[in-house]
């Protein structure tokens, strides 16, 4: 009877050990950003504070600011940040691009899972 009530015991202690560990999902859903200054189509010169708005459901592990000119891809790296959103990144406008008019910002965000995405491309004049 002992051993029954042991082994009773020890089903119940594993049932509640799985339960309260849960079976988690894998997460899938990409985190969502967007670049909130400068403004669409803005004139920038020398030192830029460009602003990232990022957010996902289990946190951003970091965002990735990127530009490019008037091309396909991503662009010339800029700067990275780890912490929360609003992400700051201050940027030379004048310093990587010489003879160029318009430059196009792009941000990429994320999350801890390693889904990304990217923001919509802001044109700038220099």
């Amino acid at each position: 009877m002992t051993n029954r009530i042991i082994s009773k015991g020890l089903w119940l202690l594993l049932f509640l050990v799985a339960l309260l560990s849960g079976c988690s999902t894998p997460d899938s859903s990409p985190p969502t950003v967007s670049i909130t200054f400068p403004a669409p189509n803005s004139p920038v010169s020398g030192t830029v504070a460009v602003l990232i708005n990022a957010v996902d459901d289990l946190g951003i592990k970091g965002v990735v600011y990127v530009r490019g000119k008037g091309s396909s891809g991503r662009g010339v790296f800029i700067n990275s940040a780890v912490g929360t959103s609003p992400f700051v990144v201050n940027w030379n406008a004048s310093s990587n691009m010489p003879n160029q008019t318009d430059l196009e910002l792009i941000a990429v965000a994320k999350d801890a899972s390693g889904n990304e995405s990217e923001s919509l491309v802001i044109l700038v004049n220099l």
